[in-house]
């Protein structure tokens, strides 16, 4: 079943062409437990792949996922890119996927390779934002989390997921060690969603922007 955001992405599409639809940020779908579960309820599902998340783990590390590899140039890439698009046409996916799913997938390479080659890709990197605007949102990798969504908000990104992570017994899952797990919580997502509140209506965003905050249960 497809994630809210993959709906949002499907219906209404992106507001800034050079941006995913829907990006998804703090939480890591490799080695932490339960993999397979966060994976399945972090898809597009039958929507298709091009509605699915962008994902950034850690928002301090968020240009990593915009940029080539390190020594990879603008040509490598460019050539890499287009021999990408030859197996796809060639792979056994052919065989196993309906075409609307081959093109879906095709088009959602062809949206990460415009992201890669857009300016709006600054709109990742943290280390362009100014100190006394960055400190606030200093709390950990949820508040950091805050501080990218308002970043790409402005940039004009439609749906923008900021979680806490789920690892099983850890960050919002309390079922160890509860009432010390609840007080750092406070301490690490009050301030950040507040000044991204103050952030969105300051910059004359909150009207056009809903802000739902949910925990474990609703």
């Amino acid at each position: 079943a497809p994630h809210l955001g993959s709906w949002i992405a499907k219906v209404r599409g992106p507001k800034n062409p050079a941006l995913p639809a829907f990006i998804n940020i703090g939480q890591r779908l490799e080695g932490i437990g339960e993999q397979e579960e966060l994976k399945a309820f972090t898809t597009a599902g039958f929507l298709g792949s091009e509605y699915g998340p962008f994902n950034v783990p850690f928002p301090s590390d968020a240009t990593s996922a915009v940029r080539p590899p390190a020594g990879m140039t603008a040509k490598r890439f460019e050539a890499r890119w287009k021999r990408y698009q030859e197996l796809v046409a060639k792979s056994p996916l052919g065989g196993l996927a309906s075409d609307y799913h081959q093109e879906s997938i095709m088009r959602s390479m062809e949206s990460a390779h415009r992201l890669l080659n857009s300016p709006e890709r600054d709109a990742f990197d943290l280390s362009l934002e100014p100190n006394e605007s960055y400190q606030p949102y200093d709390t950990g990798r949820f508040g950091l989390g805050c501080l990218l969504a308002r970043r790409l908000a402005e940039a004009g990104a439609r749906f923008i997921e900021v979680t806490t992570e789920y690892v099983p017994f850890l960050h919002w899952d309390t079922h160890e060690n509860g009432h010390e797990t609840y007080a750092r919580l406070k301490q690490e997502i009050d301030r950040p969603i507040a000044q991204l509140i103050l952030d969105l209506e300051a910059r004359g965003l909150l009207d056009r922007t809903l802000v739902v905050l949910a925990s474990e249960f609703s």
